[in-house]
């Protein structure tokens, strides 16, 4: 499966597959859009491919589950993959 990328505005993209969004424009369109996937019941073990609208170049490829796994920080040195972790709503005071 390809996700295609199509530039927001601000460092946004918003993904689609099959023609259809997957879900909101994001900073992280492969990560986020997989979690998305993972939950619409697309199998973890599903190969996917990034490509940018009107390109044939592959920029990212991944399996839905490992994309999933991933985010991306800034740090005072810079971006950083790391692992994610859901918002925890029960931290806000």
């Amino acid at each position: 499966m390809n996700l295609v990328l199509k530039p927001r505005g601000k460092g946004r993209f918003q993904a689609y597959l099959f023609a259809q969004p997957v879900g909101p424009p994001t900073r992280q369109p492969l990560f986020d859009s997989t979690r998305l996937l993972l939950q619409r019941g697309i199998p973890a073990e599903t190969e996917l491919t990034t490509s940018h609208i009107g390109s044939s170049t592959i920029a990212m490829r991944s399996t839905v589950g490992e994309a999933a796994k991933w985010t991306i920080e800034e740090t005072r040195s810079g971006l950083r993959k790391r692992l994610w972790k859901p918002f925890d709503k029960d931290s806000i005071k």
